[in-house]
This record gives structure tokens, sequence and C-alpha cells, in this order.
């Protein structure tokens, strides 16, 4: 393990320096000459925004969403490179699952009443639910395994480390507990949620 951590971590450096070589500062968007490249130092910014007192509104944007990515980005560099898979997953997940979960979310509460939904059966519901959780759940158990197969949780601290597995957590048990979930709307041809 120990060998091919330092492979992964060599090769890691090798893309950082021809990347950093072909960057310029504007590129990177480094405003302020105090900025440290965050994706080689590994640590948390503090306070994390996810601690922040924030109104519903800034919870909703897209500025506040996007300093999550960057501080999230802090913490695993494949996050921001366009050919990993960590960074396809993400974007994948949250253009092909929007949809879905907005439905989904509108037929097990009954708000806003929306006659098409509505007309959608319950057992086509729990195939969708499945198929949808499923999705997230694989796509964050593969994501966790290339973050620990190419060690970026090497020189991280165990606060990062911590944020990186509470995060992915939350990604495997939400899924996995819709699948169950799921499984019950399409046993049953209820929305009925049963605990």
């Amino acid at each position: 393990m120990a060998t091919r951590c330092g492979e992964a971590r060599a090769r890691r450096e090798r893309e950082r320096e021809r990347r950093d070589a072909r960057e310029t500062r504007e590129t990177r968007r480094l405003t302020d000459p105090n900025d440290i490249d965050v994706a080689r130092a590994q640590v948390l910014p503090s306070p994390l925004c996810l601690f922040e007192d924030i109104s519903l509104s800034q919870a909703l944007s897209l500025k506040y969403w996007s300093i999550i990515f960057a501080q999230y980005a802090s913490l695993d560099p494949s996050y921001v490179q366009h050919t990993s898979w960590s960074f396809w997953i993400d974007v994948g997940n949250g253009f092909t699952t929007l949809i879905p979960t907005v439905a989904l979310s509108i037929a097990v509460t009954g708000f806003p009443v929306v006659p098409l939904i509505a007309s959608i059966s319950p057992r086509t519901l729990g195939v969708v639910t499945v198929v949808m959780n499923y999705q997230m759940l694989y796509g964050t158990v593969f994501y966790f395994v290339n973050y620990r197969h190419n060690c970026y949780h090497e020189g991280a601290s165990a606060r990062s480390r911590a944020v990186v597995l509470f995060a992915n957590l939350v990604w495997i048990i939400g899924p996995a507990a819709w699948i169950i979930v799921g499984l019950g709307f399409v046993r049953s041809n209820d929305l009925t949620i049963a605990l």
C-alpha cells in the first residue's frame, strides 16, 4: 500500500507541476497574493462554511454552493480535475437526479399538487426511487474508493479526513435508506412510508 500511495503521490505531484506550469495566476482565480494552493495544502478553511449561520436565500444561492464546492475541493484535488471520476460523478449526479428528486419530493409530500406527478403510480415512483438512489450510492462508494486508492487522504489532517468521511457517509446512508423506502413503494404500491 505504501508503494502504491507513494507512486500515486508522485503522479499527482507531476500532474500538479504540469498544470501549474500551464496556468497563470488569473486562470486559477487567486485574488490575494497570500492565497495558497489549497489542493496542495489539504487543510480546511476556518470557519468551515457548513457551520456558518446563513439565511435561506444564501443556502439556495449558487454563490454559496460554489464556496462549499471550493472548500471540499481543498480536501480532494481530483474533485476539480475535469478528467477525474470524482468530478464527473458529482456533476453527473447533480444533473441526472435533479428532476427525479423534485418529482419524488412532490409525490411523497403531495405539495404542491402536480397532476402529472400525482398520476404516476406508487410502484413506478418506487422503481425510480430505487434506481436514482442506487446511482447516488454506487457513485459515492466508487468516489470514496478513488479517494483512498489515489491516497488523497495522505497529508490531510484528521479533521479534514473526518469531513470527507462524514460527507460521504451522508451520501451512502441517505440513498441506502431511500432504496429501502423505494422497495416498500414497489411492494405495497402505496406511497406511505412505514418506519
